[in-house]
């Protein structure tokens, strides 16, 4: 019987056959999975050094300020065991309610991600921080595979002119942010899944969701598409 073939395994092969292909742990630039110790200075410099695989152990890692992922480096950051396994808990001050937990996006020439990227096996805390849980601007072939994105005052996941993407086994729980009326959709700022485009002439398009899930979130609609 042939091999099923996956999105993941397909960006795999890509990213095998286009670049040099490194892998960084986290650990390895400081964090620490005790729930407590700040790890977004790890984090970063995790993505922010060539390896294109950042590997998270299992554990709990306190998060407070955006995860960048540097423009069109299709970094892929895979959680080591299951969604539940590799927890990061957001703790956003305030001013941050346009930025996000993970973003992937235009850098100041706003160049468009090509490079797609992979998020897999992690699972995004939001405590009620008041940003989106991810971001991606401009971005071909992403995938987010077994991740859970909750308590996000903001969109889930924000998606701004994406393409030709995969999202599987994704569940996005207690997001949304509203100016009033939880039940109006005219006060609804940001859905859970909230799909836009700041691409003239241009939006997002062959995008593939499979087993997800939308619910117990802070506005209406769920899904926004503008």
């Amino acid at each position: 019987m042939a091999s099923k073939v996956t999105a993941v395994g397909q960006y795999v092969r890509g990213l095998i056959d286009s670049r040099p292909f490194g892998i960084a742990s986290v650990t390895e630039f400081g964090a620490l999975n005790n729930g407590t110790a700040d790890c977004t200075a790890a984090f970063n410099a995790a993505l922010a050094s060539p390896a294109r695989l950042v590997v998270v152990p299992p554990g709990f890692y306190r998060i407070t300020a955006p995860l960048q992922i540097p423009c069109n480096t299709g970094k892929w950051i895979l959680g080591l065991g299951g969604a539940k396994s590799v927890a990061l808990t957001m703790q956003m001050p305030e001013g941050r309610a346009d930025r996000a937990g993970i973003e992937y996006t235009h850098d100041a020439d706003r160049q468009p991600n090509a490079a797609g990227c992979v998020l897999q096996n992690l699972h995004l805390i939001g405590n009620n921080s008041v940003c989106h849980g991810v971001h991606l601007q401009e971005v071909s072939y992403p995938v987010i595979d077994n991740v859970v994105i909750e308590g996000f005052n903001g969109a889930g996941l924000l998606l701004d002119k994406c393409q030709d993407g995969s999202f599987n086994n994704v569940a996005l729980v207690d997001c949304g942010r509203t100016s009033g009326d939880p039940a109006s959709n005219r006060d609804t700022e940001y859905a859970a899944l909230h799909l836009i485009s700041t691409i003239a002439h241009d939006h997002c398009n062959m995008l593939r969701f499979r087993d997800c899930q939308i619910e117990n979130n802070r506005v209406s609609p769920y899904v926004w598409i503008n």
